[in-house]
């Protein structure tokens, strides 16, 4: 336990992550990379990090259900990703391609449930 004056190296990482998030969010609207601000940047890598990890779910999958639920979740994120892109350089294409990409993604559920269940 560090005496007194002294801090131990967890405070002063909390306290270099805390400087940080400060620092990063004063520059949260300004331009970094490719005219993409901070926040921008960070929610498209949260929507690639989750298709990355659907992707996974969907190769390793013990089970059918598991690899179905993989792809409509992998599909969800990816429809978000697009609106995003919309949102972000300010095309309405992106946003209607989004909307027929969530109704295809929508019927194509369905169809693999029943699948799943022997509908068919």
């Amino acid at each position: 336990m560090p005496g007194q004056g002294q801090s131990s190296s967890y405070s002063k990482a909390g306290d270099f992550f805390l400087a940080m998030f400060i620092v990063l969010s004063l520059y949260m609207d300004t331009p970094i990379f490719i005219g993409l601000s901070f926040s921008e940047m960070t929610w498209m890598a949260l929507a690639v990090a989750g298709i990355v990890l659907c992707t996974l779910r969907l190769l390793k999958g013990p089970t059918s259900p598991d690899r179905a639920v993989a792809v409509d979740t992998a599909a969800t994120v990816t429809t978000a990703f697009l609106v995003l892109l919309g949102s972000v350089f300010g095309q309405q294409f992106y946003l209607d391609v989004a909307l027929v990409y969530a109704v295809l993604t929508f019927i194509g559920s369905v169809a693999i449930a029943r699948f799943l269940e022997g509908g068919f």
